[in-house]
Formats: structure tokens, sequence, C-alpha cells
């Protein structure tokens, strides 16, 4: 298998490292917009420079393209790649809003391709038993989800300047990181109905009007609440996810803890927890291989298009509801 990479940033080359490190495919071609850093990674895998990347997704050899540039490149990039024959991972956010992440849904079914959006944090080992948890039915019912997700937006911001221009980007810390805690909330509990939520350029001026901080509010059409704090001023890193159960309450600190409160008949409760080795950060890795796995059996990957696009559209409801005041209606599509 042939892959090309367009963007070799951070994440592209813990791309390029996996697919090469689990023997899956060969990076063949590589462009990126910084010519160091394209150079860089040609040399590191032996791959070729390619003329811009446009010569990726016509590349007849290649079989699969790596999207991980900017945000404004996710939608055009995946069609062309799509309608190329080729199959897709790309990087979250799907797109920059709801409507360029639709197109994408819409040429998946159109040309019959594989996609996958990347959503990594859905192949942390505590968020996996979770769900089989809740899955499982035997903690009955799911009631409720409350998520917080930050960091302190200084390497975000100092590193991808492209972060802070919308045109670029879409947004701020709600679709950056906050589309990771919208995926999860919707791998958990089905799609929502309605949204409501604010936004804030609370510390970092200089970035509006992107945003810095967002809470948004998102009810399923059973009435079930799921609610998401992102932020770019979280001054030490949380990643906490908590479950609302009949019988318990799982609460998903980090990658490496999962605590289950369970509630016994009398309303006494007990404790276990869960502590989950992290060497190094595999979800990548995982991420990949479910791609290259769903790709060779010929099935939807666990988070594709759709997924994608209506992580895309939970964000940009809380937008739209911070801008105009209101609670806005969700596709049912």
């Amino acid at each position: 298998m042939k892959v090309g990479l367009i963007g070799a940033g951070r994440v592209g080359q813990k791309r390029a490292h996996h697919l090469v490190d689990t023997g899956t495919g060969e990076l063949s071609l590589v462009s990126d917009a910084v010519p160091e850093r394209e150079a860089e990674i040609a040399e590191t895998f032996g791959a070729s420079i390619a003329n811009g990347w446009q010569e990726v997704v016509n590349n007849p050899e290649i079989d699969v393209v790596i999207v991980s540039a900017s945000n404004d490149l996710h939608a055009p990039v995946s069609i062309a790649a799509l309608e190329s024959g080729k199959d897709v991972l790309c990087e979250k956010p799907l797109a920059r809003t709801a409507a360029e992440s639709r197109t994408v849904w819409e040429a998946v079914n159109r040309t019959g391709q594989t996609l996958k959006t990347g959503f990594n944090h859905r192949h942390y080992g505590n968020v996996m038993r979770a769900k089989d948890l809740v899955g499982s039915d035997e903690l009955g019912e799911l009631l409720w989800m409350r998520c917080r997700y930050g960091h302190s937006g200084s390497g975000a911001i100092s590193h991808n300047p492209w972060f802070t221009d919308t045109s670029l980007s879409g947004g701020g810390t709600f679709l950056d990181n906050g589309v990771h805690a919208l995926d999860i909330c919707r791998w958990f509990m089905g799609d929502f109905a309605e949204a409501t939520g604010f936004v804030d350029t609370a510390h970092w001026h200089d970035i509006s009007p992107v945003e810095d901080n967002g809470f948004g509010v998102f009810r399923t059409e059973k009435g079930r609440v799921a609610t998401l704090h992102a932020s770019w001023t979280q001054w030490k890193n949380i990643f906490s996810v908590e479950i609302g159960l009949d019988k318990a309450i799982l609460e998903i600190n980090g990658q490496e803890h999962l605590t289950i409160t369970l509630r016994e008949n009398n309303d006494t409760y007990s404790i276990d927890r869960e502590h989950f080795e992290v060497d190094y950060d595999e979800s990548f890795k995982l991420d990949w291989l479910e791609f290259v796995a769903a790709r060779n059996e010929g099935r939807p990957p666990l988070a594709d298009a759709r997924d994608g696009w209506k992580a895309v559209e939970m964000a940009e409801a809380v937008y739209e509801s911070s801008k105009n005041g209101r609670t806005i209606k969700l596709s049912d599509s």
C-alpha cells in the first residue's frame, strides 16, 4: 500500500511513523507548505517530494492519502483524493464548517471509497473500556455526559499560526480540541437534536475572533443532555469525561484512569479505579490500524465521514448559538 502524506507537521509525522512502524504501508509522496519540513520527512522515510498536494492525489500509484494539513484544505484535498480513487484518513476536524464536512461525506457515498476521520481519542484505553461498559447495559441507561477538555493554548497558537485565522481554521478551541469530546459524546449517546452555548476570547485577546473558551449544551430527542467546556486557558491540561448511568458514574481522566462508582440498592456506593499503562500515546497507531482494517474488510471505519461531519455540526451550532442568543436545531440526516 503506497501512501501520500499531505501535511508534515507534528501530527503528520506521527502518522508517517505509525504506517511505517506497523509495516502496513510505504510512504511514497509527501507535500507540505514548509519546504524544510517536507524535505526532512521525505529524507527520513525515503519518500519523494510532490509539487503540491494535487500531484499526490492525482498520482495513480498512490493508494491512500493522509490529510494532516491546515483545516481549510481538509475538504478539498479529501474530496479530490476520493474522486481519484484513493482512500483517505483525514485529521479532525473533517473541515472548517458543517457544510464543507457534509460535502466530504457526500463524496464518500458517491465514490464508494473509505474515509476515516482522525478521532484518535476513541482509541484511548479508558475510553474504549467505558464504551464497552455503556454498551453492555449492565450499568443501566445512559443519563448524561459532562466533558472538560483544555490546555494552555500557548503551544497551539505559537506553533500553528493558522489556528487563529478563521478562514484557515474555522474556529478556535471548540473546533480544535473540543471536537474530540463532541465526537465521544455522539459515539456514546447518539445524534443530538439541538445545541446551545457560548464562546469567548477571555485571555488570548490577540487571537479574537477565534475563541479560547467555549461552553456547549447538547440535547438528544429523548431529552438526554451532554455538556462540554473546551479551553485554551486550562493552564494544567485536562481531559475529563464523566458519564452518568442508572447504576454508575464513569469518570475518564486523561488516558490512564477510569473510575467506576457503582450505585448500590440502598443509595450507598462503591468505587473501582482502573489504571491503563501509557508508555506512549498508542491512540494514533490504533487509529491507523482501524483505518487499514476497515479498508481491507470493505466496511465503514470507526469514526467515518458522517461522524466527522456531525461533530463539526455540533461545534458550529455552538458558534451560531453564541452569536444569535438562541438554541440551534441540528439536522436529522
